[in-house]
């Protein structure tokens, strides 16, 4: 319990991630009074943190994961799961889906765990460079989000975690079961990607 006059070190700020931005409080004593005033704390990420690559956000929110098995294993993914889906928003939202898993911590707590789970999705040996890119421009988006940066470019929103496709574009779903009646979205064009 702390009372007036107390002295507070504020050792890290933690962002909220369900407040779109997030603040932290804290209690700082008035140098001159024992009032106590409580600040409000605009949390954003830091330049250093901006300037960071992809591969060291991650390492930072996936410290025990490996970076380069996560992107190949997601390039394939993409390979298998988007053959002959031309539209790279399209592609680029299927990494999206598997983020969604991720903060539901469905089929896994990580990218890794949840696109190698048993029947989940489909990998061929081959990817592209093109592949490699869009992995790590969504997982880049994706764990620049993570930090509290708002307006990061998502294209899928959070609650959609299946689709199915015809060969040609993949239908993206909240829910697993047709019967349930799930929304679907179908994404083909999208300023992010110019397509």
């Amino acid at each position: 319990m702390l009372f007036i006059g107390d002295s507070v070190e504020v050792v890290e700020l933690v962002p909220i991630t369900y407040i779109p931005k997030p603040t932290m409080r804290y209690i700082l004593p008035e140098p001159e009074s024992e009032n106590v005033i409580v600040e409000e704390i605009d949390l954003k990420l830091n330049m250093a943190e901006k300037e960071l690559t992809t591969e060291e956000l991650f390492i930072k929110y996936f410290p025990k994961e490996d970076y380069n098995k996560t992107v190949i294993a997601l390039a394939r993914m993409i390979h298998g799961e988007a053959i002959g889906v031309k539209s790279i928003t399209n592609r680029a939202a299927l990494i999206w889906e598997v983020g969604n898993r991720v903060d539901r911590h469905q089929r896994g707590d990580t990218f890794l765990e949840c696109v190698k789970s048993r029947h989940q999705f489909c990998f061929r040996r081959k990817y592209t460079e093109e592949e490699i890119w869009i992995v790590e421009d969504v997982l880049n988006r994706w764990l620049r989000e993570k930090m509290g940066e708002v307006n990061v470019g998502r294209i899928l929103p959070t609650g959609f975690c299946f689709h199915h496709g015809n060969g040609e574009i993949n239908i993206f779903r909240d829910k697993y079961l047709f019967k349930d009646n799930p929304k679907l979205l179908k994404l083909v064009h999208s300023e992010i990607y110019g397509d």
